[in-house]
């Protein structure tokens, strides 16, 4: 299931089946507690992507929505090839920290709001953040690293 309109169904289902079900705590906004459902649906998908290319075929992380090339296309794709490292870190990263690190880095949500959609505290919150961007960070110099060891000239 890679495809966006797929995710985007999902994503609405679990939003309606929650609904109905009343589990919608109004412990935030609606639409923080929809980020965090569309969150996990896509981390879901992510790790369930890395599953199935680790047990069938290599095939490299394709975006789910690529834009069409405008511009200068040497710097379009090395964006996506950074966007792609990144999404592989995240799947390879624990579930936990990697979900705190995106609902806040690069959703942007404050550390309230993370804290009421994973259920934890403030201060958790704020911890898992760190240890989540101290991983990423490792795992991309480790990976810079290697790839400069790799190139000869």
């Amino acid at each position: 299931m890679c495809d966006h309109e797929d995710l985007v169904q999902v994503t609405f289902e679990q939003i309606v089946s929650t609904l109905v079900r009343g589990r919608f705590s109004r412990g935030c906004s609606l639409s923080t507690w929809a980020s965090s459902i569309a969150a996990h649906v896509a981390f879901n998908a992510l790790r369930a992507r890395r599953r199935s290319r680790a047990v069938f075929d290599p095939v490299e992380l394709r975006d789910v929505a690529d834009p069409p090339a405008v511009g200068n296309a040497e710097r379009d794709a090395s964006a996506r090839q950074q966007i792609r490292a990144v999404q592989t870190h995240l799947a390879a990263m624990s579930p936990k920290k990697a979900m705190v690190l995106v609902l806040h880095d690069v959703l942007g949500h404050d550390l309230t709001e993370v804290s009421v959609m994973v259920g934890i505290s403030v201060s958790a919150a704020q911890s898992r953040l760190v240890r989540a961007r101290r991983e990423l960070l490792r795992r991309v110099k480790g990976t810079e690293a290697h790839e400069e060891g790799n190139d000869v000239a």
